[in-house]
């Protein structure tokens, strides 16, 4: 399964081939991409308060809770300066002839549009026993309307059979009514003050009208009777609409019909349809069709979906948000050397996944043209308006699921990769790093101030000439209660290593990381004057689990015990929900890959200790530290999956945990002005 946007793929072949139908039947619920869906129960308390905040503002808490419209072109790029014109096929269309206009009987008004000048209604045409449904179009303004419905409903008689067979509702030509039917339609059953208002704004003239297939046993589509189901069907429907080139133009719930004892969902509504070049001679493309394809599975998943989760009725609260500014631009990092660079490019989903299996870690996908989607999601701000009752229900329900997990979309990195072990362990570009040089025993150590006592290794500051720097200290010495089955001396190798490939490769010359100058074998003066620093914590007083650990002369084969000599950064804190923003989670995510592309899988990242941002007045600056736990190309099982893995948890800690749980507990950067603006009360 892949969770990758494909939408640049989808556009080659589309209308001709649908989405679903692209991804492999092998790679699991991708082969029914769109039915990734949100059903679930919200608890009670949750539902009751998401729906209160809706109602006062017009706006789900819960709109955001899909998959990632996988619709949405990854690359805007793409038919903006080439576009691609959808060819015509067949013969062209034959021209529309009216039918015999008296032989129509008119039935039940159903509907009337005193704004567009249109009127539906049942009728039946003399020597038929079917009813069917009359669209009349009144007015000079509803003429251009009919016309683009007469030729979309021409060219939607030509679907194939098969799955396309019901999309739209039969055809049955179009007629022409004189005035004094029209006059005589006031009386009839479910007319209207609106009917006469469109029956008198017509004047003496005849209007025109389309002959269509009976559903008045049909439904509007509503929450009510929306399920996943009945949304991929929603756009099964649409798309093929769209393979005899049509683009429908009002894609409104109001036009769909759903009739389940049937298994059948019907587009209505062609006035805004279009089937030929635009007045402004704009090509028909395949890229417009794709866009309405998307806007078909906003309607339906986005909104919808996730209205019927808490039984919002959007259409009966008007909005006080628009939803377009929801999402907000920011200064994206763009450092020198990771300017943009071609995407290469792919000619089948499998393709796409190999080629993202194959460049990383080598090449910087966050410099990517055009990006992996939702690599780094775009900021929200939906937060200004949730009240105190929401966020309640939100933390009362935290313990058993984050219901905002889904707030930025979907981690693109999701991938069932069992199907791609081409070339996973494969790494041409390594080669073996220098080791990191030795200091002398003897160097003259001035041992400052024990930092970070909580640590599974003493961190000490000291001064080493003029140059302030830090110690981490490996030896014999463990925790109580803390049993790593690898020794320290293991750990420090590991670490050793870890450093070589990070300065050899250049991911500490980028920052990501700690610089590492050296390593040495600890003095039993190194010792002594580390012990009387420790100690001095101790005596401050610490919690029995805080208790700081020890140094050891000696690891337990007997040898001096080791440090890693490593850059201070006196002036950094710890990842956590009062400290991270979008540029902070961007900057973490692309100080890994400098690691990765250093053949280093860090290995402990769910220890947030281990992601830190250095404060002061320079650039701003994340660094993964603590490479203990970390496995290198030398030292043998390490694989391209693994660290795409690595990135792909790192997504999920900021973008799934981190940042949802901000706003769940008032901790984002924007105040709640927002609450008191559509007339709640902020918090």
């Amino acid at each position: 399964m892949t969770t990758l946007n494909v939408s640049h793929l989808i556009l080659r072949c589309y209308p001709e081939r649908a989405p679903w139908d692209l991804i492999p039947t092998s790679m699991l619920a991708c082969s029914d991409i769109s039915s990734l869906s949100i059903q679930y129960a919200l608890p009670e308390r949750l539902q009751r308060a998401a729906l209160a905040q809706a109602q006062r503002t017009g706006l789900n808490p819960f709109h955001r809770k899909s998959w990632n419209n996988p619709y949405v072109l990854d690359n805007e790029s793409v038919g903006c300066t080439s576009p691609t014109p959808i060819m015509e096929f067949g013969s062209p269309l034959p021209p529309a002839h009216p039918s015999p206009p008296d032989a129509i009987i008119i039935g039940e008004v159903i509907h009337t549009n005193p704004a567009t000048g249109c009127i539906v209604c049942t009728c039946r045409v003399q020597g038929q026993t079917e009813t069917r449904i009359l669209k009349l179009f009144t007015g000079k303004e509803a003429q251009q309307r009919f016309q683009a419905e007469v030729a979309a409903h021409v060219r939607l008689s030509r679907m194939a059979d098969g799955d396309s067979v019901g999309a739209v509702p039969q055809y049955h030509g179009w007629v022409e009514i004189e005035y004094h039917l029209l006059q005589s339609m006031v009386n009839l059953p479910g007319s209207s003050q609106s009917l006469r208002m469109s029956v008198d704004a017509h004047g003496v003239r005849g209007a025109r009208g389309i002959l269509m297939e009976d559903l008045t046993r049909g439904k509007t589509l509503s929450i009510d009777n929306i399920d996943a189901k009945t949304a991929h069907t929603v756009l099964k429907s649409l798309h093929a609409v769209h393979r005899v080139h049509v683009v429908h133009g009002q894609l409104t719930r109001h036009n769909v019909l759903v009739l389940p004892s049937e298994q059948r969902v019907v587009w209505l509504g062609f006035s805004h349809a279009v089937c030929r070049p635009h007045e402004d001679e704009t090509e028909l493309t395949r890229r417009l069709l794709l866009a309405e394809l998307a806007e078909g599975w906003d309607l339906v998943y986005t909104r919808l979906l996730a209205d019927s989760l808490i039984g919002f009725k959007a259409d009966e609260n008007q909005s006080l948000i628009d939803p377009k500014t929801l999402s907000v631009a920011y200064s994206r990092i763009t450092p020198v050397e990771s300017a943009a660079r071609p995407r290469p490019a792919s000619i089948s989903i499998q393709d796409e996944i190999i080629t993202l299996l194959l460049s990383y870690p080598e090449v910087d996908i966050f410099s990517w043209s055009p990006p992996v989607y939702n690599l780094i999601p775009q900021p929200r701000l939906d937060h200004r308006y949730d009240d105190q009752d929401f966020l309640d229900a939100l933390k009362a329900t935290l313990w058993e699921k984050n219901h905002l997990d889904q707030w930025h979309g979907m981690c693109p990195l999701l991938i069932e990769w069992s199907q791609f072990e081409c070339g996973i362990k494969t790494f041409e570009e390594y080669k073996p790093p220098q080791s990191i040089p030795q200091l002398s025993s003897d160097t003259t150590i001035e041992f400052l101030a024990h930092v970070f006592p909580r640590g599974n290794h003493p961190l000490i500051r000291v001064r080493i000439g003029t140059e302030e720097r830090v110690l981490k200290i490996f030896s014999k010495e463990k925790r109580e209660g803390y049993n790593d089955v690898i020794d320290a001396k293991e750990r420090f190798e590991a670490e050793l290593d870890a450093y070589a490939h990070l300065v050899h490769y250049g991911a500490s010359a980028s920052g990501a990381v700690p610089h590492c100058y050296g390593w040495i074998e600890l003095s039993p003066a190194h010792v002594y004057d580390a012990i009387k620093l420790i100690k001095k914590t101790r005596e401050r007083g610490f919690e029995p689990e805080e208790e700081p650990l020890w140094v050891s002369p000696i690891f337990d084969d007997g040898t001096l015990s080791r440090a890693l000599v490593l850059e201070c950064l006196p002036d950094s804190e710890a990842i956590s929900l009062k400290n991270t923003t979008h540029e902070i989670a961007e900057l973490a995510m692309r100080a890994l890959g400098h690691v990765h592309r250093a053949y280093v899988l860090h290995g402990d990242l769910t220890n947030l200790d281990n992601i830190r941002v250095v404060l002061g007045d320079g650039p701003l600056r994340v660094i993964i530290l603590d490479f203990d736990h970390s496995n290198t190309h030398r030292g043998g099982g390490l694989n391209r999956l693994r660290l795409l893995s690595e990135l792909r948890d790192m997504w999920g800690t900021f973008f799934e945990i981190i940042i949802p749980q901000q706003r769940i507990f008032c901790q984002r950067d924007h105040p709640h002005e927002g609450a008191s603006m559509v007339g709640g009360s902020g918090h």
